[in-house]
């Protein structure tokens, strides 16, 4: 497993891959969308809304992005690590 940083809109894998768990802070309200694709017009998996000054956290057994991993910062201010394997 590995981690993959982020405060702004990122392509995490670009293949087929499977998402661990991630942890999102942020110090201001904000919305994070998690993708299976390689942009945001793929399908959406996650919706995160954040509250100010708080942390949001998944951990699982994984989860397959069959056509990669994007994050999309749709608003707000974060910081965060999305886990892959």
């Amino acid at each position: 497993m590995q981690y993959v940083a982020f405060t702004a809109d990122k392509l995490v894998r670009s293949f087929p891959a499977k998402v661990r768990g991630f942890s999102i802070g942020a110090s201001a309200a904000s919305v994070v969308n998690i993708y299976d694709g390689t942009s945001s017009s793929g399908t959406l998996v996650f919706n995160i809304e954040i509250p100010q000054n708080e942390t949001a956290m998944f951990a699982n057994e994984g989860i397959l992005f069959s056509a990669g991993i994007y994050i999309d910062v749709v608003s707000g201010s974060v910081k965060g690590s999305v886990f892959v394997e």
